[in-house]
């Protein structure tokens, strides 16, 4: 079950919840593109996780993931116990000190980015016995980076146009053009288009392109039949939406609706 965070971190944590899986150790699992900034704590073994068409994976015991449109291959070593954070992208200068396109396309240690800060959440969290405990900790843990980020003001602050302009997209799953996105914001396509890369670092029809894949990917769990998700989601058919998934998921949504479900219910019926 996704849980909330504390009001003073709503701004900045989209979700968070926690998850005990169990199943066949030699499973590999599909991770999606998304809106947001994934940070995961596993507690029982680490990630194993690597681009999907690689046979190689690093191991992590903590792991934060930019912005990407390519899926990874995530390792089951038999148990999979963690919590997992969904961080606005918005949100990255004020808890790690830098803006989110240094971590695009990229999976690195919490403590390789934010240093002993890194190491000192997941000693406390792990630490912790139960998860209203840990949801406890974490709360503390997160907002002890905020403030040190605050406090230091490293990394600046998101242009206030492109903070409306992501969240404007947001709310549209991406439904809207660069163009309007621009007019809006009063600049020209090129330099909202550089300004929005350097500042998240995928451009803004990159995103858009990842935000209705992932409502679509959320009908698609609900049940929704194909057409009538490609038609809400604004595809031009149902085999527009096809290549859309097997470019961004590395599958069809009718083998992730097989495959990858079921290890969701699972997940949520634990937590």
């Amino acid at each position: 079950m996704t849980r909330a965070l504390g009001s003073a971190l709503t701004p900045l944590i989209a979700s968070c919840h926690a998850y005990d899986y169990v199943g066949a150790p030699d499973t590999v699992h599909h991770g999606m593109p998304s809106r947001t900034l994934t940070l995961v704590l596993a507690f029982d073994n680490p990630l194993e996780i690597g681009p999907l068409q690689s046979a190689r994976r690093g191991s992590f015991w903590t792991t934060a993931a930019g912005l990407s449109s390519s899926p990874v291959s995530i390792g089951n070593g038999g148990r999979q116990v963690g919590v997992q954070i969904a961080i606005h992208p918005t949100a990255s200068r004020t808890l790690f000190g830098v803006p989110a396109s240094a971590l695009a396309g990229e999976i690195v240690g919490l403590e390789d980015l934010v240093g002993d800060e890194g190491q000192r959440l997941y000693d406390e969290v792990a630490a912790a016995g139960s998860w209203p405990c840990r949801r406890q900790v974490l709360e503390g843990q997160l907002a002890r980076l905020q403030d040190r980020q605050v406090r230091q003001d490293r990394a600046g602050r998101v242009s206030p146009s492109l903070h409306w302009a992501w969240q404007e997209l947001s709310r549209r799953d991406g439904r809207v053009t660069v163009q309007w996105l621009a007019d809006a914001v009063g600049w020209s396509r090129r330099h909202f288009t550089e300004r929005f890369r350097a500042e998240f670092g995928q451009s803004p029809k990159t995103v858009a392109r990842i935000m209705r894949f992932e409502r679509s990917r959320r009908l698609v769990s609900s049940g929704v039949a194909l057409a009538a998700v490609a038609d809400a989601c604004g595809y031009a058919d149902q085999a527009h939406l096809t290549r859309d998934w097997q470019a961004l998921a590395g599958l069809t949504p009718g083998q992730w609706r097989r495959r990858e479900l079921p290890f969701l219910q699972d997940i949520e019926e634990l937590c």
